[in-house]
């Protein structure tokens, strides 16, 4: 038998020691890639949903409750009006309120101005709310003390537009 000299023996060690060094560190990088990978994947990246404008016109169609401004018989471009009496409420300034999941309060806004409709007895009230919140599910809208109405998303982005009253 062939006698190792001690130096042949010790390399041989060193050499099996190196490798099994770096093959730990392999698994252990790759343990450590899997867990990150698994950690990243398991935490859901949040999704932005920007604000966007609300706005729209309400007509109010009442013989007796508008209160008409001055205007040119030639041009009725310049013709305003407001609600009065039972359609206080709905008069400039008045607050409009959109509601989201829930029932709460999301944004508010205000009634802007009156214009006075093709008919006598119609004003047509154009109104805006900013900075309606876009991540929510339903969406109520009110205006002044009335009974809140349930719109879209895509309905309050396209100028809802409603009515209220009777016009005689």
């Amino acid at each position: 038998m062939q006698r190792v000299p001690a130096f042949e023996k010790k390399r041989g060690m060193i050499i099996a020691g190196l490798v099994g060094a770096v093959l730990i560190a392999v698994v252990a990088g790759c343990n450590a890639m899997t867990a990150a990978s698994s950690q990243t994947s398991a935490t859901p990246i949040p999704v932005h949903h920007p604000p966007f404008d609300a706005k729209g016109t309400l007509v109010v169609k009442s013989a007796t409750s508008i209160q008409r401004g001055l205007h040119n018989v030639y041009d009725k471009s310049n013709d305003n009006c407001q609600p009065i009496g039972g359609y206080k409420d709905l008069a400039l300034d008045s607050t409009v309120t959109i509601t989201g999941n829930g029932g709460a309060v999301v944004a508010e806004g205000r009634i802007r101005g009156g214009k006075q409709s093709t008919t006598p007895e119609s004003c047509t009230l154009s109104w805006e709310v900013d900075g309606v919140p876009s991540d929510q599910t339903t969406y109520t809208l009110t205006f002044g003390h009335r009974d809140p109405v349930e719109v879209t998303q895509n309905q309050l982005l396209g100028g809802y537009e409603a009515s209220i009253g009777s016009g005689s």
